[in-house]
């Protein structure tokens, strides 16, 4: 298969259309979010050396310390120290890395399936607009998919009122990935706001804020500013990477548009407290319009809050009495899945035209089932070899955005 990634994306589109195809039919729909749901993780579960990420991973992985040196030893942590101590427990035991991929893999799925559990509708959209939005956390960010696995988890535990399995999750994220710093740092902030009354008004001004956004170019304010925060170094150097990627007028800014707006009308009807996934919510648009032109570290930090904004919108989108009260509600509903779907679709096609003009084969499929052939060092020298490939000839090399 030349193209693994593309598969799975086609899997995703065409549960979203089978979804809605059975909104009528309850029972078929839920059966069906099962099949998807099972089909989805089983694909990313028996990905083998696969992805531009394991030249970094995979030598990490293979040299890591003993835990109790690392526990000794703080400093000698090449990633983040909870990440690295993850690794070192798993490869103590004898684990390979494939059972490392498997083991985060797992645990963002699992958590995806908590979080999904007490919608009643649309659940296999929901699944397949995170999996089209973040699929590439799910097949090369170890890191950061596991921090946000836990993150995940940590909202359910403040949902439930568990506190102290929230604070002890919440300092996993920050171990796991120096990113979660900011989700959680703005999660314990957001607590002014738990059971408050929501509002339209900031939805409203978020609205503008983004077509000011989408009209002027401020591409080149940020970066400077960089230099000013009170961040560790490390931090400093990774966001400013991030920050290398602009473009003023992006076709899901209409997405984000639509979004904002559906949360403005639905608010202004309907003034409930906010929930922490409502909170959640909150951050996680604030954080889109503020990057918005930055994509390239959006894409990274809005992984944090994709699943709770895409739960946000099918739960109230499922809502069918509350709909009725609502002027144009259901149309605006459907043209948001709409809007999203050409969207995911032309994003799908132009990833695959994109691979067909990297040097690396980086999309080729590299599953457990290639075992049947060839022995694991084999592959993994094949697939390092390609990974190579792409971090020397491709990467980044092509972009028109660069600032």
């Amino acid at each position: 298969m030349e193209n693994y990634l593309a598969f799975i994306m086609c899997v995703a589109l065409f549960a979203i259309l089978a979804d809605g195809l059975t909104s009528r039919y309850p029972n078929m729909q839920r059966q069906l979010y099962k099949v998807f749901f099972c089909l989805i993780y089983f694909l990313f579960l028996i990905r083998y050396y696969y992805g531009p990420d394991i030249w970094n991973y995979v030598h990490h992985y293979e040299h890591i310390i003993s835990p109790i040196e690392l526990w000794h030893h703080p400093e000698w942590a090449y990633y983040e120290w909870g990440y690295d101590m993850f690794c070192c427990l798993l490869n103590a035991i004898g684990v390979s890395y494939w059972g490392v991929t498997a083991v985060i893999t797992t645990l963002y799925f699992a958590a995806l399936a908590c979080l999904f559990h007490s919608l009643h509708k649309y659940r296999a959209t929901v699944l397949a607009s995170i999996i089209l939005l973040d699929y590439n956390l799910i097949y090369a960010e170890n890191r950061q998919c596991l921090a946000v696995a836990l993150f995940i988890f940590m909202i359910l535990c403040l949902q439930k009122e568990h506190y102290l399995s929230a604070v002890i999750l919440s300092i996993l994220v920050v171990l796991f990935h120096k990113s979660g710093f900011l989700p959680v740092g703005l999660t314990f902030m957001g607590i002014i706001l738990h059971k408050q009354r929501q509002s339209a008004l900031l939805y409203n001004i978020l609205i503008f804020v983004l077509i000011g956004a989408m009209l002027i170019p401020v591409t080149r304010v940020a970066s400077p500013l960089l230099n000013v925060l009170p961040l560790p170094e490390s931090y400093i150097s990774s966001m400013g990477h991030h920050l290398q990627l602009g473009r003023q007028f992006q076709i899901v800014g209409l997405i984000y548009l639509a979004i904002l707006v559906f949360i403005s009308i639905w608010n202004a009807h309907n003034h409930k407290t906010y929930s922490w996934i409502a909170i959640e919510v909150l951050i996680g648009v604030v954080i889109i319009v503020a990057l918005y032109q930055y994509y390239f570290f959006l894409n990274r930090m809005r992984s944090y809050f994709v699943p709770f904004i895409v739960y946000y919108l099918a739960l109230h989108i499922s809502d069918s009495n509350r709909e009725e009260h609502i002027p144009y509600m259901a149309l605006l509903r459907q043209g948001i899945v709409a809007l999203f779907f050409v969207y995911s679709a032309y994003g799908t096609f132009r990833y695959t035209q994109a691979c067909k003009a990297m040097h690396a084969p980086i999309a080729k499929a590299s599953t457990l089932f290639d075992l049947r052939h060839h022995s694991p060092k084999q592959i993994r020298d094949r697939q390092m070899k390609i990974a190579y490939q792409y971090w020397k000839e491709d990467y980044m090399k092509s972009s028109q955005n660069k600032l």
